[in-house]
């Protein structure tokens, strides 16, 4: 049988190579011949039949541990659905196996299965109430917006894990998305006096404090950052800036965080009255003021021609100090591109609907891809496709609705992306970096928030600190109960009067 199934594999017979294997798992039914099976059929490709070997042998405890480790190969990773149902034959085998029930419940919750995650936390916290369990499902509840059952199921996490910090961070997150300010900041400080060294708690107590102007703790609690693995760090060879105005002294910035905070951050640069050069995003290069000048890359100096340095993402904790010190500017980046408005008779809307590195803030920066589709319903208006990771199935949906997208690169070319902004009637979108573009080359536009939002935009309903261009309306998470409003919102003024 074995020479069979060689003869069918090299033959390119995947059924009959199939069926041999099929007959060779009930033949050889032990977990070492199943697991022989279950590798051969990965590199086959023979992916519902590697499933159905590896369930037979994962009646043995060891066997189905093995998917911890199995589902971190990069062939799991990106595939999904494969992993998915590897961790579940393992989970059915040994169901009451904690670590089992831990790892799938991440891995259903990191590919945003919310709903089966939510069950099969539900189902074990019925049978093993504990600790980790209830952290999970407080996640599962939160990223469904279920936010009072979310609550409960972290103030229960409390209780039963009163020493661990992780379960003060988790109350005092869904605390300030619930707008419970003052008890989310109680929760973060009980984890720093059980941790005092806790990134976490202390990069969301900053977050906190911003964004309730105690900006004295915000920019110090700020600059935990470092910690954090996505925060760019640069060694230079000069002392760092105090903060002293100077004509004479020429001042080094080099960006720290992504293109959004360097656009955002760039805007304060004006109350400075130094020579300043920085070093950021090359992308971001041929939109600068003339009156910063930009790092050559590469560069190959000793850095001499500079008196200190600092980080862009440290500059706010000397210019800001209350909510009177922010002055939002109309138009921060080179906009003298030849490009006119379209002369047509239908107003052209830029939109983008999908914000978010991490997955914990997707819920808060995104709206449903498929409610955008109600926008082609709106007479009047051609709409423009500016969300720079479109993807390919994405385009074909949006092109068979009418909306445009452009030709271009938009992550890659930001001065294409600058023409294509700067040449609509107005710009609708969610917390991304076309939101920062848009604003700081003055483009009309409405950025969509939840009411609790993230530290940048504060707690002000309308008004946007940092770009005058931008009004602020707090719709989102989208329901059935502000569909109404938001589609109101999407319809321009003069088309709402007609």
């Amino acid at each position: 049988m074995i020479e069979q199934l060689e003869h069918a594999i090299a033959a390119g017979d995947r059924q009959q190579a199939m069926a041999i294997i099929g007959d060779l798992s009930q033949q050889q039914n032990t977990p070492h011949a199943q697991i022989s099976l279950v590798n051969l059929c990965l590199k086959q490709g023979f992916y519902d039949l590697s499933v159905e070997c590896f369930a037979k042998a994962a009646d043995e405890e060891a066997v189905a541990m093995q998917v911890i480790a199995l589902v971190n190969e990069p062939s799991f990773r990106d595939n999904i659905p494969l992993a998915t149902a590897f961790l579940h034959a393992a989970h059915t085998a040994q169901p009451d196996n904690l670590q089992l029930i831990i790892t799938l419940s991440d891995h259903l919750l990191a590919t945003e299965q919310y709903q089966a995650a939510e069950k099969l936390l539900s189902d074990t916290l019925t049978r093993r109430p504990h600790a980790e369990v209830l952290a999970r499902l407080a996640e599962a509840y939160y990223r469904q917006q279920k936010l009072h059952d979310a609550k409960a199921c972290a103030t229960l996490g409390v209780e039963f894990a009163a020493g661990n910090p992780k379960s003060y961070i988790n109350l005092a997150v869904i605390e300030k998305a619930l707008a419970n300010l003052p008890e989310a900041a109680r929760q973060f400080s009980k984890a720093l006096e059980l941790d005092p060294e806790n990134f976490f708690a202390h990069i969301n107590l900053s977050h906190l404090s911003l964004m309730c102007g105690e900006f004295e703790l915000g920019w110090q609690e700020n600059e935990w950052r470092w910690q954090d693995r996505h925060c760019i760090q640069e060694s230079i060879p000069l002392p760092l800036w105090q903060g002293e105005q100077s004509q004479q002294l020429h001042l080094l910035l080099w960006a720290d965080q992504g293109l959004g905070d360097q656009i955002m951050y760039l805007t304060l640069l004006e109350r400075l009255e130094c020579q300043i050069t920085v070093k950021v995003d090359p992308r971001l290069v041929p939109l600068l003021p003339k009156t910063i000048q930009a790092l050559p890359t590469p560069y190959t100096g000793d850095y001499s021609e500079f008196d200190a340095h600092l980080s862009l993402g440290s500059i706010p904790k000397y210019l800001i100090h209350s909510f009177n010190d922010f002055s939002p500017v109309s138009s921060f980046l080179v906009s003298d591109f030849c490009t006119e408005k379209s002369r047509g008779p239908n107003q052209r809307i830029g939109f983008s609907w999908r914000g978010g590195r991490y997955g914990t803030e997707r819920e808060n920066r995104s709206i449903a891809f498929d409610y955008w589709h109600t926008l082609t319903q709106i007479p009047g208006v051609q709409w423009v496709n500016l969300q720079y990771d479109t993807s390919a199935q994405e385009r074909q949906l949006l092109a068979e609705l009418g909306v445009e997208t452009p030709d271009i690169d938009l992550k890659a070319d930001l001065v294409e992306q600058a023409k294509c902004l700067l040449a609509l009637d107005s710009y609708i979108g969610v917390d991304n970096s076309t939101l920062h573009l848009a604003g700081a080359l003055g483009v009309t536009s409405t950025l969509l928030l939840p009411a609790v939002a993230d530290w940048r935009w504060f707690t002000e309903s309308k008004h946007c600190y940092w770009y005058q261009s931008v009004t602020i309306n707090r719709l989102l998470p989208l329901t059935d109960s502000n569909k109404d409003e938001i589609q109101a919102l999407l319809t321009p003024r003069a088309l709402q009067q007609d």
